[in-house]
């Protein structure tokens, strides 16, 4: 194999590794971009718990977080009686 020829197949090994690289890092950035948003998401909620005392005002706020955060299109909140039968939502 001449020199130029090992020198290109080096570098197209190296231009392999940082793509790599690139996409893991992307990846990274994702996922703490989710996590971010997850711990938003429970930080709102746990001060509503504080704040809001009214159950229906309480599951309206956390509907609205879930969809701000989260680019959610609808949220809702069942609530069940003690059969698992769906009582009514939010």
């Amino acid at each position: 194999m001449e020199l130029g020829e090992l020198i290109k197949e080096q570098i197209e090994k190296l231009n392999s590794l940082i793509d790599g690289l690139i996409k893991g890092e992307e990846e990274k950035k994702e996922k703490i971009k989710e996590c971010l948003s997850m711990q938003r998401i429970c930080r709102g909620i746990n001060e509503l718990l504080i704040k809001i005392k009214d159950e229906k005002s309480l599951f309206e706020s956390i509907c609205e977080i879930l969809t701000t955060y989260k680019n959610i299109k609808i949220a809702l909140i069942g609530i069940t009686n003690d059969k698992m039968e769906l009582k009514n939502f939010i």
